[in-house]
């Protein structure tokens, strides 16, 4: 049955909850014979992933993947069973296989449960590995949304999914289809799923919804009859700009072939051979599950393809503003040479709302003090360099002495600033010498500074210089 394939990713744990690897109706008519039995479904299939700009794929699409494997035993023996048991095995290497997301060192795999309640389930995930696998789906899909932008305040917006079975190898009433329908918004919340009209013809369509999507799960689809599901969603706008979105669709076809044993022993275990697992041994792949006790056993095959619809990007969130303060300096350079070995001082005195202020530091020039990266601030709390903080530089080091202020531009506009800026007049002298008016630099904020390598403004600007 080339071109089906069963599927393998991220939505698999929920497809085992809802509907399992073998539908329920079909499992109690193959254990017909009466009384308890015990069943191992196997499964083997591809994923088929499209990006964001497909919203249709036709059935005789080839679409390349890889195989996927997966098997359970379920209980359906009316009491408690121990030590159940489900296993992998493969003449390939472990290498590029991973179970539930895990790699592991060597086949057989296998998960087991000491005690398994009547109706439950062990489920062993092999979804990923390296064998390549490509080929037609066998239905048509595709995907659309009523509205594609979200604007700022956030928007309602309907998804279709329609959903067409083509090739009659999913023979009815075996077949089933678990469609998902999921945003990945933050906050994106469910309003309701809309089930498509049925044929009549022993089609069923159960719903599952979901914080933030939901599931539908048809029955015995009918071969050629276009089936139209909606999930209606709210989708918020938590990122300050306009864009589009389509939600994750994942469309999922199953067929569950006739079962490969049916009332089978009395045996404490079964076995389904997996040739694509064989690898260089052949007959050595394979799915086994056991339990300790003697009870009969149905065994099955589920095959299925799954084309997954991705959603669109999501834009990044808009990074917090930067410190919006309106910010101004005071600034003298001083050149390389500048200051002579030994002990000197500088003082900076300023008037901020008719108060003044002074600061005076004190600081050592030595030859054998490293040269940093650029300028050396020389503030009113100490001397800093790229590197940090200074008691010491080198006569070789570019200085400049510097005073800044700010203030909010929340509580200031423009004009206002230029007010407080030009009654904060700012003074400087160096080793006892005489005070020298500073001039003022532009007006500038902190954001004008976003990205640079420094510490401090230079001339209206953030940097080092």
């Amino acid at each position: 049955m080339a071109g089906f394939f069963a599927r393998v990713g991220v939505f698999i744990a929920m497809f085992i909850v809802v509907v399992g690897l073998f539908p329920a109706g079909i499992a109690r008519a193959g254990g017909g014979a009466g009384g308890p039995w015990m069943q191992l479904d196997e499964a083997h299939g591809e994923v088929a992933t499209v990006p964001s700009s497909v919203d249709a794929v036709s059935s005789s699409a080839g679409l390349a993947g890889t195989w996927g494997f997966w098997a359970q035993v379920q209980n359906h023996s009316g009491a408690d069973v121990t030590n159940a048991m489900v296993s992998i095995d493969s003449g390939y290497p472990a290498t590029g296989f991973a179970s539930a997301g895990q790699s592991f060192a060597a086949f057989p795999v296998s998960l087991s449960q000491a005690s398994l309640a009547d109706g439950g389930t062990v489920f062993l995930d092999l979804r990923q590995s390296p064998l390549p696998v490509s080929g037609p789906s066998g239905f048509e899909s595709s995907r659309s949304v009523d509205q594609l932008n979200v604007p700022l305040t956030g928007l309602q917006q309907t998804t279709t999914v329609s959903f067409t079975l083509t090739d009659p190898a999913y023979g009815t009433p075996n077949h089933y289809l678990k469609l998902t329908i999921e945003s990945r918004v933050p906050g994106a919340t469910l309003v309701t799923l809309v089930a498509p009209p049925l044929v009549g013809a022993g089609d069923s369509v159960t719903l599952f919804p979901g914080p933030n999507g939901g599931q539908f799960v048809l029955s015995s689809g009918v071969l050629g009859h276009t089936y139209v599901f909606a999930a209606i969603l709210n989708i918020p706008n938590p990122f300050g700009v306009v864009f589009a979105h389509k939600p994750q669709v994942d469309v999922l076809s199953a067929n569950v072939s006739a079962p490969v044993c049916v009332a089978c022993g009395p045996q404490t275990s079964a076995s389904l051979a997996e040739p694509i697992l064989d690898g260089g041994t052949p007959g050595s792949g394979a799915a086994t599950a056991s339990v300790d006790q003697s009870l009969p056993w149905m065994t099955a095959y589920t095959q299925t393809y799954t084309v997954d619809y991705a959603s669109t990007d999501l834009p990044v969130a808009p990074t917090p503003p930067c410190d919006e303060s309106w910010l101004w300096s005071y600034t003298h350079q001083f050149a390389p040479g500048a200051w002579s070995e030994g002990e000197h001082s500088y003082d900076q005195r300023s008037v901020w709302k008719g108060v003044t202020s002074e600061y005076h530091v004190t600081f050592a020039v030595d030859s054998s003090a490293p040269l940093h990266d650029g300028h050396v601030r020389l503030g009113p709390f100490g001397l800093r360099s790229i590197d940090g903080g200074l008691s010491v530089i080198n006569p070789g080091q570019a200085t400049f002495m510097q005073l800044s202020d700010s203030v909010l531009r929340a509580q200031y506009d423009r004009t206002a600033v230029q007010a407080v800026a030009a009654g904060t007049p700012t003074e400087f002298r160096w080793d006892g010498g005489p005070w020298h008016e500073i001039q003022r630099s532009p007006i500038t904020n902190r954001c004008a500074g976003a990205g640079h390598n420094g510490y401090w403004m230079r001339d209206g600007g953030a940097g080092i210089g």
